[in-house]
């Protein structure tokens, strides 16, 4: 649920700071295909397809919730941990991988190349853990 809306979340905070009925729409691929066959594409086509198909399921809608602010700030940090980690992962393994096949020297190389940038990845890291850590400790009280 946290990456669902990650790119939609500025949007969601400048609509949410009134009073507003906001509703997420279902994939693409459903309003399609509850049109059937249908001729035709623009942009006017396509919005009175939209239009009418959210008039028509109306009754389905879930109104959106927004997230607490520090639920919100936890996703994002572990969202930017994630991709953290997955950056400092794609040094580390291909020389993991070198040592592994007896290219000791090479990943030695390597190792040094990338050592500065490992360690900084390393630190942010960190920080955002010891983030986490304090959003948690500042909710418990």
């Amino acid at each position: 649920m946290f990456r669902k809306y990650r790119y939609l979340s500025s949007l969601f905070s400048s609509l949410l700071t009134e009073p507003t009925n906001l509703c997420l729409g279902r994939a693409p691929v459903a309003i399609k295909w509850s049109q059937g066959l249908a001729r035709g594409k623009n942009d006017k086509v396509d919005a009175q397809r939209i239009c009418l198909y959210a008039y028509r399921n109306q009754d389905k809608a879930k109104s959106y919730n927004a997230m607490d602010k520090d639920l919100q700030d936890l996703a994002d940090l572990l969202g930017a941990r994630e991709r953290l980690i997955q950056a400092r992962n794609s040094l580390l393994v291909p020389i993991k991988e070198m040592k592994q096949v007896g290219l000791g020297e090479s990943a030695e190389k390597l190792e040094q190349a990338c050592k500065s940038s490992i360690l900084a990845l390393e630190q942010e890291i960190k920080a955002i853990e010891a983030g986490l850590l304090a959003i948690v400790e500042g909710d418990q009280k």
